[in-house]
């Protein structure tokens, strides 16, 4: 594991190469490091970061009363429609074998921020938490981590990450790539992907992608 404790306010980094805003004192960031997975494993990413994103929702849920969090596919949690926490999940690929490789888990969540950049001011916000124990967090996710690692390929934390989508029957604007699909979020299929059901009433499977906008 890392714990990232650096003074710098820009040095964490999220999805496609962009800044994670990082304030050392006032959010928590680290990294757990899955090595030697097969390659079979590494192409179930989606299911590890679905659970990772269910049971970090629920241990903070359970240090921060009267708190309720909700998942945007396919990595952030949401404190009603601003982000407060991300997931960046990346595979490493051992270079004299590329059947095998390790899987990293990048967590950043804003504990007590209270000024963003400019033009994040709309999008992110923080639990407003002072107080909060960072030991005792890490402990109780931990300990849970290795039990995720061990079942999060069967789909079993599925259920709980539906409960918590925010997306459902919203319409959004996906980029996948080059291409841009707008339509209604139907579902999260059995291995973590976004079900959308765009113009032609056509259901069509994304497992990769970034959500751009939300019709709220």
């Amino acid at each position: 594991m890392h714990r990232g404790n650096r003074k710098s306010s820009n040095a964490g980094h999220g999805r496609l190469g962009r800044k994670f805003y990082s304030p050392a004192q006032t959010g928590l960031y680290f990294s757990v490091v899955i090595p030697q997975q097969p390659i079979e494993q590494i192409t179930k990413a989606g299911l590890l970061t679905t659970s990772v994103a269910v049971v970090i929702s629920e241990e903070l849920e359970r240090l921060i009363p009267g708190l309720r969090l909700q998942v945007k596919w396919v990595n952030d949690l949401y404190l009603g429609q601003q982000k407060i926490a991300g997931i960046l999940t990346e595979a490493v690929l051992d270079v004299d074998n590329p059947q095998w490789g390790s899987i990293i888990v990048g967590i950043g969540i804003n504990l007590s921020t209270t000024k963003f950049p400019a033009e994040l001011h709309d999008q992110v916000a923080s639990l407003q938490v002072v107080d909060f124990d960072r030991n005792q967090f890490l402990a109780s996710f931990l300990n849970r981590f290795s039990n995720l690692n061990a079942t999060y390929s069967s789909g079993c934390y599925l259920p709980a990450y539906r409960q918590r989508q925010l997306l459902i029957g919203r319409q959004v604007t996906l980029v996948c790539g080059s291409e841009q699909v707008t339509g209604l979020v139907d579902g999260i299929d059995d291995q973590g992907a976004l079900v959308l059901k765009v113009a032609d009433q056509k259901l069509r499977t994304f497992d990769s992608g970034e959500v751009t906008k939300v019709k709220w």
